[in-house]
């Protein structure tokens, strides 16, 4: 499989989607409908994420990772 990186656009940061053989997601960002429409886009569910790296713990990296895990 290739690889796939998926800049996904959250209005006022991004995260990104790295997908493989698995999928790999930094920064969690905010949530709410971009990011589920961005994972329409892709397309895949939030529930592929193995991993989330999160560069810094500032809320508009990690705010929304419950949400990409639910």
């Amino acid at each position: 499989m290739k690889t796939e990186i998926h800049q996904v656009s959250l209005g006022f940061n991004d995260c990104y989607i790295i997908r493989s053989k698995g999928a790999i997601m930094i920064d969690g960002g905010t949530r709410g409908e971009a990011f589920r429409k961005a994972m329409k886009r892709i397309p895949m569910e939030p529930s592929e994420i193995q991993l989330i790296v999160v560069t810094h713990g500032h809320l508009d990296h990690m705010d929304g990772l419950k949400e990409s895990k639910s």
